[in-house]
């Protein structure tokens, strides 16, 4: 348990008593764990609506199957007019009236698994809008993944093979990483930067994945002796300017643009580097999709170094994505 916690639970409890703040709970209120039938329930209409290709993509990722360790539980408040109403979960309870139209099974009969609060209208709207902005901790995309790696997800397999290719590891905010163990000289990276980069990027091309890797790793690793995290927008914009590059795939090209990054290394961490060329890609999405912005940004700027030749500098195009 100790080593799950970062900080101290005993010095977080006295630092809250000195603040004068005395911790209590609201369990005052009535709650059960009830089996309700489908035609009881209604929805909050101050709910977001539930969209049936969204139920649809679920029940496929499962084969078909309405799987009830997934389902969980519904949310329902129990109001003072006894009626059921979902304030979380609105989309598993489509899925569960999906499986009954489709095996023609009447609502009244098809029962799914609640957690029943009595409380008003009013009360469940605010705690369906307060659990989805404050009420509880949001998983990260590196935990989410990790978790799905040692779930045996046939996705989260394959980019756990892509990333012991390049040379690197996916932890995030957890206990364990993927690939475990992390293996020395090799980089940490988060989850959208080998994902998006293997897939939308380099289109499932490992070797370009891990070339772009090793020029940021080599260059940065051995001006400070670490390369601990890949930094997102450099990997993005030296894997698109390999892609879209063929002269700085071999020879002379790429040995001119490796010199450049290095020497550039010996001046600056990778964060300081981004931040020098993003340019106008400063405040933008950070989605994938600006990986081109990225790369010619950074290609403006080796294509003024004295790293580079006038065979090389010809043979990469001098295009704006932006123009």
């Amino acid at each position: 348990m100790t080593n799950y916690v970062v900080g101290s639970i005993s010095e977080t409890a006295e630092s809250l008593t000195k603040k004068g703040i005395s911790l209590s709970t609201s369990n005052k209120r009535k709650t059960k764990l009830m089996d309700l039938s489908l035609d009881l329930l209604n929805p909050m209409d101050s709910q977001r609506t539930a969209k049936s290709d969204w139920a649809k993509k679920k029940l496929l990722d499962r084969n078909g199957e309405v799987d009830f360790l997934a389902f969980g539980t519904l949310s329902v408040a129990l109001t003072p007019e006894g009626e059921y109403h979902v304030f979380d979960g609105c989309g598993r309870w489509l899925i569960a009236q999906l499986y009954a139209e489709q095996k023609g099974i009447p609502l009244s009969k098809m029962k799914v698994p609640c957690v029943v609060f009595e409380m008003t209208k009013p009360e469940a709207a605010f705690y369906f809008a307060y659990n989805q902005s404050k009420g509880r901790r949001s998983l990260s995309k590196e935990v989410i993944f990790v978790s799905s790696y040692y779930g045996g997800d046939p996705e989260a397999i394959e980019l756990a093979d892509v990333l012991k290719y390049v040379g690197a590891f996916v932890k995030g905010d957890c206990l364990r990483s993927v690939p475990e163990p992390v293996v020395a000289g090799t980089s940490q990276m988060k989850f959208r930067t080998i994902n998006d980069g293997y897939y939308k990027i380099a289109h499932k091309d490992k070797d370009m994945c891990r070339l772009a890797k090793d020029l940021i790793y080599n260059a940065f690793a051995s001006a400070d002796g670490s390369c601990d995290l890949i930094q997102q927008d450099l990997y993005w914009a030296v894997l698109q300017s390999l892609i879209d590059n063929v002269v700085l795939n071999n020879g002379p090209g790429l040995t001119e643009f490796r010199t450049w990054l290095n020497k550039r290394a010996e001046d600056v961490t990778q964060l300081q580097f981004s931040a020098d060329w993003k340019g106008n890609a400063v405040g933008l999405t950070g989605n994938v999709g600006i990986s081109k912005i990225l790369a010619y940004n950074l290609l403006k700027g080796f294509k003024s170094s004295k790293q580079i030749s006038a065979k090389t500098k010809k043979a990469i195009p001098n295009k704006d994505p932006l123009a």
